[in-house]
């Protein structure tokens, strides 16, 4: 079976993961070179410098209030006869 080609080549992907590289290590660095977090500095590093390449504004939060507008004779249970 074929392997998919994705959009991106290997040589446009070069820079982003090289930058990945660096920021993970100086995540490294700043604990003090304990190990045992390389996948944590990893994704922290590629959330980061995936998150300032992309040209996509924030998406803005909108909040919703719920209430009840309750009509009158609504739900009481009673009936007009």
């Amino acid at each position: 079976m074929p392997v998919q080609e994705s959009c991106a080549t290997e040589s446009s992907l070069e820079p982003t993961l090289e930058l990945i590289r660096k920021r993970a290590l100086a995540f490294f660095q700043e604990r003090g070179g304990e190990p045992g977090h390389d996948l944590e500095d990893w994704l922290k590093a590629e959330a980061e410098v995936v998150g300032h390449k992309t040209n996509e504004p924030e998406p803005e939060l909108v909040m919703f209030s719920f209430t009840s507008t309750k009509r009158p004779g609504a739900g009481s249970g009673k009936s007009d006869d």
